[in-house]
């Protein structure tokens, strides 16, 4: 973090990944229904999002620590914004 930025820009910038993130995570499952109709798929298939989402969530959780201790609290979270 350069010397000119505070603490509550960077907590502001985390804030506003983890909003696009999740808002991103949240609509798949809002919108399952109209999807599945247009797409002319199952309405059970709604919560395989869900389910890809937290094995993907669970599968990277081994890398964390390194991710973490190589690049800092806010550098996995700008990878995120790519």
């Amino acid at each position: 973090m350069s010397p000119g930025h505070s603490v509550w820009t960077t907590v502001g910038a985390l804030l506003a990944v983890h909003l696009a993130g999740m808002g991103a995570f949240l609509v798949t499952p809002v919108l399952a229904p109209a999807i599945g109709a247009e797409l002319g798929l199952d309405p059970s298939l709604a919560g395989l999002h869900t389910a890809l989402a937290y094995a993907g969530g669970l599968l990277s959780i081994p890398f964390t620590a390194t991710l973490l201790r190589r690049f800092g609290g806010c550098g996995p979270a700008r990878g995120r914004c790519w």
